[in-house]
């Protein structure tokens, strides 16, 4: 949801710049939610020009001077109690 919220202007100061998703990208893309994610993934390249990785090895270096923040997002049923 947190990148929706970037996408949809919510948090002006951020930028969505790459999706890593190694789940619906791999193994998980013919199971639950993996059609969803596709079409997720298509527009959301074509309208506002994200990356989409299967990895973070595959996150291009950054130029001098440029940050990155990564923001992690899990599912609350897999988070620690």
């Amino acid at each position: 949801y947190h990148a929706v919220q970037m996408l949809g202007d919510e948090c002006p100061h951020a930028k969505l710049c790459y999706i890593v998703e190694p789940w619906f990208m791999g193994a998980g893309a013919s199971g639950p939610g993996g059609a969803e994610f596709a079409e997720f993934q298509k527009k959301t390249e074509a309208d506002h020009g994200v990356g989409f990785l299967k990895s973070l090895a595959e996150l291009p270096p950054l130029a001098d001077g440029v940050q990155r923040l990564a923001l992690i997002s899990g599912r609350t049923g897999d988070n620690p109690r």
